[in-house]
């Protein structure tokens, strides 16, 4: 079963995979913000090559400061050609 996860280090939000079998994985990560300030949204992106049992760092998004009304959810999904194969999504 392929796992994936995002690690929060400080204000940077880092997209991760592992698999029991390699594959070329297509990823999503998308990080949107919501505060008094205003919103925004970040896209990354792109497609590499996993090996098996091996974790592999594939993106990162920051938002810059969060202030204490601001709220944030950053959403991964991993694919093996057009199946999605992991998904998960960290908000608060």
């Amino acid at each position: 079963m392929t796992e994936c996860w995002i690690a929060a280090e400080g204000q940077l939000f880092v997209g991760h995979v592992k698999s029991p079998a390699s594959f070329v994985a297509r990823y999503e990560l998308i990080g949107e913000k919501r505060g008094p300030s205003g919103n925004s949204v970040v896209r990354q992106g792109g497609q590499v090559t996993i090996e098996a049992n091996r974790p592999a760092h594939l993106s990162q998004v920051s938002f810059g400061a969060l202030g204490a009304s601001d709220h944030y959810s950053v959403h991964l999904r991993v694919f093996d050609g057009e199946q999605l194969v992991g998904e998960t999504v960290i908000q608060n």
